[in-house]
C-alpha cells in the first residue's frame, strides 16, 4: 500500500512538475485528491458486498 501512495505522489509530482522533495499528504489534501489508500478500502468492501448480493461462485472462495 505505502508503495502505491509513493507512485501516486511521484506521479502527482510530475505532473505538476514539482521538485521530489515535498511530502505527498501536503499535495494529496490540497487538489482533494483522494488517498490509494481510502480508494482501495472502499472497492474491496463494494467488492465484498457484490460478492455477497449476487449469486456467484465467488461465495464459495470466501
Amino acid at each position: 500500500m505505502r508503495r502505491l501512495e509513493s507512485v501516486q505522489g511521484r506521479l502527482i509530482k510530475q505532473s505538476l512538475e514539482l521538485s521530489k522533495l515535498p511530502h505527498n499528504t501536503a499535495l494529496l489534501k490540497a487538489p482533494n485528491i483522494e488517498k490509494i489508500e481510502d480508494i482501495v478500502n472502499r472497492n474491496v468492501l463494494s467488492l465484498y458486498n457484490r460478492i455477497y448480493t449476487v449469486e456467484s461462485p465467488a461465495r464459495l472462495v470466501l
